[in-house]
């Protein structure tokens, strides 16, 4: 495998980071700095770049489940006589 570059780098932290499952980011942070072959590889600027892009795509779905919010709206399922002939 060849070197990996600064420019990978930024590539695996903000494009494929955020397709990880939850709790996969340590083991995704040591596989890469093993198949990295570059001894300046920085693993905490890596892992912070990684979590922020993670954060950023996936912070809707696991704060409102982690919140218990519910932003059904019931008002929108119903038919309220809309279609009613009356008006």
């Amino acid at each position: 495998m060849a070197r990996l570059t600064k420019k990978d780098f930024q590539w695996l932290a903000t494009e494929i980071a955020p397709l990880l499952a939850v709790g996969t980011l340590d083991t995704f942070t040591a596989a890469v700095r093993e198949h990295a072959q570059n001894p300046r590889f920085q693993k905490a600027k890596f892992k912070d770049v990684a979590w922020a892009s993670w954060n950023a795509a996936n912070a809707d779905k696991f704060m409102a489940n982690a919140l218990g919010l519910d932003d059904h709206i019931p008002y929108l399922e119903d038919d309220h006589g809309t279609d009613s002939k009356a008006a």
